[in-house]
């Protein structure tokens, strides 16, 4: 399983960092939504062989699931940080790794106050379809 800092870094070379648009104004997240479906929930999303599964801990610690926190080869541990910027629909979430910050809006369908999956994360290279799963656990990739 690859990190998502290796993903992040081999796109954002592609694509030299700029936001693409990936969805409209009308489904993106503002700060607030963006902290409800995040903080405490771990975000499942694969692109092409990539895939990822990482932890929003509440306080901001970013943690890769990996194989799981008892594997004896590549277990759970603390890949950087993330917090939320901006406000309203110039809101994103950064994630930080090693002093390097990748910022990405965030679409997904709202039915009244509830989100529908899949989320879209539109940043330094489009990541769609990703799943937001409830506390620190795996996806079943």
């Amino acid at each position: 399983m690859k990190s998502f800092i290796i993903f992040s870094i081999s796109f954002s070379l592609v694509s030299g960092g700029a936001f693409a648009q990936c969805g409209t104004a009308s489904n993106r997240l503002n700060q607030t939504e963006l902290s409800t479906i995040l903080s405490g929930k771990t975000v499942c999303a694969s692109l092409g062989s990539d895939k990822w599964q990482e932890y929003h801990a509440p306080g901001g610690n970013l943690i890769d699931w990996k194989k799981g926190p008892s594997d004896p080869v590549d277990p759970t541990k603390q890949v950087g940080t993330w917090s939320i910027t901006g406000s309203g629909n110039n809101a994103v979430v950064n994630h930080s790794y090693g002093g390097t910050t990748y910022s990405f809006a965030v679409y997904a369908n709202k039915q009244g106050n509830s989100f529908i999956a899949p989320f879209d994360f539109c940043g330094p290279t489009n990541v769609t379809n990703a799943t937001i799963l409830n506390g620190q656990v795996g996806c079943g990739f």
